[in-house]
């Protein structure tokens, strides 16, 4: 961990902490070229409720990397940010009902029918 510190500006919070890299080869087998890093503070992230679980994560994670779409750790974090605007709205619509009819669009979400 010290080595990593000392060759970029990151520092170990003493938390759990997820670093996804986009990396590039070096001609030196001791040194990695990171173009961005995604750092992910996991206990942070579940309480302010970014995800629903750490598996729940992954599982994103792995789906995004394994995607036609994956361009580094910038477009996860770009993908992971529509997320959030696109429910960040959605609460904002559900903000203006009365409380019963939030509970009850919530409910009924769930039951859906989905175009899979």
């Amino acid at each position: 961990m010290e080595d990593f510190e000392s060759k970029t500006k990151w520092r170990y919070s003493g938390e759990n902490e997820l670093l996804l890299l986009d990396v590039s080869p070096s001609s030196d087998p001791d040194e990695l070229n990171i173009n961005s890093a995604l750092v992910c503070n996991l206990e942070q992230m579940k309480k302010d409720g970014a995800f629903s679980s750490v598996r729940a994560l992954f599982e994103s994670i792995i789906r995004y990397a394994a995607s036609d779409d994956a361009v580094g750790a910038w477009g996860f974090s770009d993908q992971k940010g529509i997320e959030v605007a696109s429910s960040f709205l959605k609460d904002a619509i559900l903000g203006l009902l009365p409380k019963p009819l939030q509970s009850s669009y919530r409910k009924a979400e769930n039951f859906a029918i989905k175009q899979i």
